[in-house]
């Protein structure tokens, strides 16, 4: 029977099937904030464990900043540690950060298509629920789930 464009690409990433029928799945992209990063790094940290492919992941500041011109870490008080946290833990990984002064720093779901951290038929992971209408094939896969979850196969 022939594939759908998402049954293809889900089993492009298929890695491995558990004994429960959840599926794991590679994550071609990571796209970091710092509402979310910090405890990640922190998590990875406990374990012993490196950022896999650092060089795939990507740090954007985009959550608790100010949308003032001029602004900076203190423009919004309460997110200063936030930031701080993810700058500290992106540099411990090798993560290439999207701070504040960087041309290129904005609204990660804006930012990540137009800088090609997004491409056709890659799986791309941001930490958060709210999703873009491009992430429409990757979230249908994964309606009922919490972002923090693992993704199960509809094919039960």
């Amino acid at each position: 029977m022939p594939q759908t464009l998402f049954e293809k690409i889900w089993d492009a990433h298929l890695v491995a099937t558990r004994l429960d029928g959840r599926e794991l799945i590679y994550i071609d992209r990571h796209v970091l904030h710092e509402l979310h990063a910090p405890h990640a790094f922190e998590s990875l940290e406990k374990q012993g464990r490196p950022v896999r492919r650092p060089d795939l992941t990507f740090s954007m500041q985009d959550h608790t900043v100010s949308t003032r011109p001029g602004r900076t870490d203190t423009s919004n008080p309460d997110g200063a540690p936030f930031l701080r946290a993810m700058r500290e833990g992106s540099r411990r990984n090798g993560i290439r950060v999207f701070d504040l002064g960087d041309p290129e720093q904005g609204i990660s779901h804006v930012v990540a298509p137009e800088l090609g951290m997004v491409l056709q038929a890659l799986l791309t992971r941001f930490p958060t629920a709210m999703l873009p209408p491009w992430a429409g094939l990757a979230r249908s896969r994964s309606a009922a789930a919490p972002p923090s979850s693992r993704i199960s196969s509809p094919r039960k």
